[in-house]
């Protein structure tokens, strides 16, 4: 366990190694942030940046604990703090192109709902 006055160093500097870097400073630990390249200049930098999620859920299982984690660490970043991470959130929307997709998507999105996720299947006609 590390405590004030260590000195961690933290390799990469990628969401992750960033995360646990502010995290470990704020409870007084010193940091060194090290990586091959730029800050961000990897995967953190280069992927699509999309964090989608129903909410917590009444039951919050791993994925929904870090989907809704990284989200609520994004929005910390960016409406709490002040920083310029470029945060937009616009939601998501999925394409159901067969019978048997929007089977599937239906009976996925009510089993959600009923485990507390706020998620909607939505008719092609209410789009336009």
């Amino acid at each position: 366990m590390t405590s004030a006055g260590d000195h961690v160093v933290v390799v990469g500097a990628g969401i992750i190694g960033l995360s646990a870097a502010r995290t470990l400073a704020e409870a007084g630990v010193r940091v060194s942030v090290i990586d091959r390249g730029p800050v961000g200049g990897e995967a953190s930098g280069l992927n699509g940046g999309m964090i989608a999620g129903g909410g917590w859920g009444d039951d919050p299982d791993l994925e929904a604990t870090l989907r809704m984690g990284s989200l609520e660490l994004f929005v910390g970043l960016a409406e709490e703090r002040g920083h310029d991470i470029s945060l937009d959130r616009t939601g998501s929307l999925t394409l159901i192109r067969t019978e048997a997709e929007w089977a599937w998507a239906t009976e996925t999105v009510e089993a959600a709902k009923r485990a507390g996720h706020v998620l909607e299947v939505v008719p092609t006609d209410d789009l336009h």
